[in-house]
């Protein structure tokens, strides 16, 4: 599932691009595609920082979601400043988007962990009965 999710979000990133490029090429105006390559840029920037971040945590999960959060803002809010995304009255709009858009990539990731917990508990299972039977199997030919 997760791979069909990623797999689906890189088609449509990479049509979108694509349909605007074309379209920026044929009516010379850029100014579409150069949102998306900033966004592009902002997402590595984001993706990068994150992973620093995952190797430096702290034991509070919660002082950890609140340091990923808070960076992602200012991240957000820097380049929509330098790159004129928003106008002064617009920043609470920016900061219940990306709220909205961590709220949802946080649940995902944490569906996806519940999940390979389930799928290793069942693998764990599945060799624990097989090592009983092996076990079991080994003292019936002692007998």
């Amino acid at each position: 599932m997760k791979n069909l999710l990623r797999n689906s979000i890189i088609v449509f990133s990479v049509v979108v691009l694509t349909i605007n490029l074309v379209d920026s090429i044929v009516a010379g105006a850029w100014n579409d595609f150069s949102l998306y390559l900033e966004i592009g840029v902002l997402s590595v920037v984001i993706c990068i920082i994150k992973y620093i971040l995952d190797n430096f945590q702290s034991r509070y999960y919660i002082l950890n979601i609140i340091i990923q959060f808070t960076i992602t803002l200012a991240l957000v809010l820097l380049f929509g400043y330098v790159l004129h995304w928003y106008s002064p009255q617009g920043i609470w709009l920016i900061c219940v988007t990306v709220a909205v858009a961590y709220a949802l990539s946080f649940i995902l990731g944490v569906l996806k962990v519940n999940r390979d917990v389930a799928l290793i508990n069942e693998k764990l299972k599945a060799k624990k009965s097989i090592a009983q039977a092996a076990a079991q199997n080994q003292k019936e030919n002692l007998l």
